[in-house]
């Protein structure tokens, strides 16, 4: 029986699939606000399916399911199906392949316009020897420890999936973001230090726990401690930390969920320490591995 090659998650972790295998995502930007939202499905049998999304947000939570697209033809059940945005805009599309090989098979995309899909579009693709590629790339789930006992409303959380309030002694913030390219293994971590006093700033580091789909712990990533000083006389002070690290692109391939972690580690005194700036390669990162991944 002919076979489809997927490359699932990243092009270093080839996967031969045969075509009683599907393939799905519970997770998937579907309107560009960069935050996962979750997505559940509704067979009525015959390939029929309704998507079921909950809109994700911020805090990490999830609004209330509503049906995204109904009656939507995923295709026979012996081919891969998933979402992927296909036309670069930012929003996971809804992907397909139908027909039967070796004749020719059709690429069926819906695009996503933020509140549900579109209709079908069909791209016939030759079969060649070998197998079809199709590119599935499942969107990793970003989420943080929020500090929010002084800001309920999370005014200051600046898009950040984690971030601590520091004090009033300065009064301070220190936030952190990671993203991780699958096809690469390199593991981006910025650490965003935030001062409002002109005497001192905030001193702080970041951790990163790697998960997979099944939430078994692959690894945790830590940085070094970064700083800042007291602020110009003016507006805060803000100064981005960010730096990279190529993990294992075999253990990269099965991440499915990041956990940020903000971490005031102490004060700075230093008088007016100049001005916000972006420093890249500002810190080292440790990694250690779980075994058994």
């Amino acid at each position: 029986m002919k076979k489809i090659i997927l490359y699932f998650a990243c092009f270093l972790a080839i996967q031969n699939l045969s075509l009683s295998q599907t393939v799905r995502r519970n997770f998937a930007d579907v309107n560009g606000d960069n935050y996962q939202d979750k997505i559940e499905y509704k067979d009525y049998g015959q390939n029929i399916i309704d998507i079921i999304v909950s809109f994700g947000s911020s805090s990490g939570t999830y609004g209330e399911p509503f049906t995204f697209s109904s009656h939507i033809d995923r295709g026979y059940p012996d081919k891969p199906w998933g979402f992927i945005d296909v036309n670069n805009d930012g929003k996971a599309d809804f992907i397909t392949i139908r027909g039967i090989p070796p004749d020719r098979l059709e690429q069926v995309t819906y695009f996503s316009n933020g509140n549900g899909l579109d209709t079908e579009h069909r791209t016939f693709t030759h079969y060649v020897d070998g197998g079809l590629t199709l590119l599935v790339y499942p969107t990793i789930k970003v989420t943080g420890l929020l500090e929010p006992e002084h800001d309920p409303d999370r005014n200051f959380q600046r898009g950040m999936p984690s971030y601590i309030y520091g004090g009033n002694s300065p009064e301070s913030w220190v936030r952190g973001k990671a993203t991780l390219d699958q096809a690469s293994g390199i593991l981006s971590i910025t650490i965003q230090l935030e001062t409002d006093a002109t005497d001192a700033g905030p001193k702080g580091r970041v951790t990163v726990a790697l998960t997979d789909c099944s939430g078994k712990a692959i690894a945790n990533l830590t940085t070094d401690e970064v700083e800042t000083g007291g602020k110009n006389p003016g507006s805060a002070k803000i100064v981005n930390f960010s730096s990279q690290k190529q993990i294992d692109p075999e253990k990269a391939c099965k991440v499915c969920s990041l956990y940020v972690t903000a971490q005031k580690t102490g004060v700075k005194k230093a008088l007016w320490d100049g001005n916000g700036d972006k420093l890249k390669d500002a810190f080292n990162i440790v990694v250690a591995y779980f075994s058994g991944q």
